[in-house]
Parts: C-alpha cells; structure tokens; sequence
C-alpha cells in the first residue's frame, strides 16, 4: 500500500519551479555531520558578488530548506549575538575545527524562524494590509487564508476585499507584484506608494 501511495501523491511548488543550486557533497556532509555532532566549523564562505571565499569560523545551529535551497542557521565566531541563515551552495569549503559549537542560550529554531522570518523581513512589526483583488485572483484567500485574523467581503462591483495582518516581508511584496493588475493595494499608505512607485518604473520599463 505504501509503494501505491507513493506512486500516486506528488508535491508541487507554488511559485516558478526552480532547478535547485549545486550543492557539493562533501561540504554538505560535513555540515551536517557537525550538526549532529555539534562541532564547530572553519569555512570558506562567498558571499553575494564576491569573486573569492573567505575563511570564516561558524556555529552551525540548524537546516531550514526554503523552496530549491537549503540554509545554515549558525552564528559566526566573531559575531556570536546575530544569528544569520547562510545557502549550503555558497560554501566552497568546510572542515570541523576541533571545538565544541558555542551556541546563543535557550535557542529554538522554531522561535527563531518565527521571529525573524526567512521571507527577508523588512520589519519585525506586522502589517495590516487592505487589498482589493479580481475575483478569479483572490478566490483562493477565501478558502486559503493570510492569516488567522483575515477578513474579506465582496464588493458590489464583483471583486474581493481582504483585510489580514501578516508579516512585512519581501516576500509579501513579490506575491502581490506577482497578481500584476489583478490586485490593487489599499492600505497601509506606505504600502500603497510603494506600488505605485513600482508600477512606475515598470512602466517606464516597458514604454
């Protein structure tokens, strides 16, 4: 029955379907053993836009896989306060450095996934947004909602108000750019001129 259900369920993504980076093996092996055996690490590290690695002692804490990519949750030897998420296919090198991991007091991954979000926040309070989306666009919030406190009512014209508290994230903005012009945001004031300096430099853009 097992291999029957198998054979029969898939998981889709519901964003663009990405090939997943290169990861090597080995470095991958290694971080995974040093997270079970709480080893601290010396790596080799690139950065976005650098053109070499550079050598770096980390505390590794966790694996979070996000869409394709899968991310370190460590700290680093000289900064052991700020605890970061680093992609497994930005390291070039890895070596366990013979000590013991140094790790912040009454971690929780889920704490920490909760309180600092890997949609890239923008700001740890939350927005109440007001948006307004075709009817076909937003049908699925009705039965999918933003949240638990997520509110919506249909408009005479046809389309559907939602309101919902959710967190300021970029993710959040790519979602609602995603709709294009099937979505209008409403409120906050901020958020709203956001979008529209975006709409026009896509307008310009494409003129």
């Amino acid at each position: 029955h097992l291999k029957k259900w198998r054979d029969r369920v898939r998981v889709l993504p519901q964003t663009q379907r990405l090939i997943s980076p290169s990861v090597d093996q080995e470095v991958q092996t290694k971080i995974y053993d040093a997270l079970l055996n709480g080893w601290q690490l010396e790596v080799q590290y690139l950065k976005v836009n650098a053109k070499k690695p550079e050598r770096r002692i980390i505390n590794p804490l966790g694996i979070v896989l996000q869409g394709v990519v899968h991310r370190l949750i460590c700290t680093m030897d000289s900064d052991l306060e700020n605890i970061r998420h680093l992609p497994l296919h930005r390291f070039k090198g890895v070596n366990a450095n013979g000590e013991t991991l140094v790790e912040p007091e009454d971690f929780s991954i889920d704490e920490y996934l909760e309180d600092q979000s890997l949609s890239f926040l923008r700001s740890k309070k939350d927005l109440k947004i007001e948006v307004l989306f075709e009817t076909l666009a937003g049908f699925h919030l009705t039965e999918t909602p933003l949240s638990q406190d997520q509110k919506y009512i249909e408009t005479k014209d046809g389309k559907i108000r939602i309101t919902a508290s959710v967190s300021d994230t970029e993710q959040l903005r790519w979602w609602l750019l995603s709709f294009g012009e099937n979505v209008e945001v409403l409120k906050p004031k901020s958020l709203r001129n956001e979008f529209k300096e975006r709409s026009g430099s896509l307008n310009r853009l494409y003129s």
